[in-house]
């Protein structure tokens, strides 16, 4: 009698925990076929959930349906810092529109010190250090410093927020850039950085780079992905930890800690465009 109502109890636990993730499963399918979710991610995802399944059905110890079920549901509170993040990137993709703007001003006028000021900005805050400095460095020589008589100031001065803009990058660390980073996808020559026009082509490379990245997929892939990593790293160290003991069930829980740590710091690191 005991040992049917122990059953009865893990059936209780089980069903809810493979319904959940079988639902998962279902969502993460019709993410991908809505073109939402990237193909890789997506099906990485897709095989941990089979894991999970797999565990919740025929689970190593009869505590881990209900240890799942826990995790799925604690990571539920990832939602509010999804739709956060979320409008970070929607607000990156309205500043790209800015780079863009400033990069047609550039090729309607290249001597425009203002559309430069505008793309060493917006490249700065995309962390394009080196490329920032150049560029505002370009724009800088071409202010002169001859002082108007009527206004009683020169060009220089009228610029002087962005003078110590560019001043201030060049106090911080350089961030190495991937080896592709300036090559242009038109024409693949390696242009230097600092440079917004293709020295092959003359197409604005960095402008065709950056708005090739669909920064809300990337995010909705690494948030999935994380998710279900998440979700399978808890299950697999409650799954050894379950049915060992000593130092194995240590090791387990110590690396499904160190493992957690670095998937949340994977998570909270935001996508940025042409760097990622």
């Amino acid at each position: 009698m005991a040992e049917g109502m122990a059953r009865f109890e893990q059936f209780l636990v089980t069903i809810p925990s493979a319904v959940i993730v079988a639902i998962c499963f279902l969502l993460v399918v019709y993410r991908m076929i809505d073109g939402e979710l990237p193909a890789i991610p997506g099906f990485g995802t897709l095989i941990v959930l089979i894991g999970l399944l797999w565990l919740c059905v025929w689970p190593p110890h009869p505590m881990l349906p209900a240890i799942i079920l826990l995790s799925i549901v604690a990571l539920m509170v990832l939602f509010p810092f999804a739709e956060r993040q979320m409008a970070i990137v929607e607000l990156r993709e309205y500043d790209i529109e800015r780079f863009e703007r400033a990069i047609r001003a550039l090729e309607q006028k290249a001597d425009n010190p203002s559309a430069l000021f505008e793309a060493a900005r917006w490249l700065g805050a995309q962390g394009f250090h080196a490329d920032a400095i150049a560029i505002g460095d370009v724009a800088l020589t071409m202010l002169s410093t001859k002082r108007d008589e009527v206004r009683n100031t020169s060009m220089r001065e009228q610029f002087r927020a962005e003078e110590r803009m560019v001043n201030e990058w060049r106090r911080l660390p350089i961030q190495p850039f991937p080896a592709n980073a300036h090559e242009c996808r038109a024409c693949r020559t390696s242009n230097i950085p600092g440079t917004l026009f293709c020295s092959g082509c003359r197409r604005p490379y960095l402008l065709d780079r950056l708005k090739g990245v669909d920064l809300r997929a990337r995010f909705w892939g690494r948030l999935v992905l994380t998710w279900a990593l998440i979700g399978g790293t808890v299950a697999g160290a409650a799954a050894v930890g379950l049915v060992t003991s000593g130092i194995v069930r240590v090791a387990a829980v110590g690396g499904g800690l160190a493992i957690l740590g670095m998937l949340l710091g994977f998570l909270f690191r935001m996508p940025r465009p042409g760097r990622d």
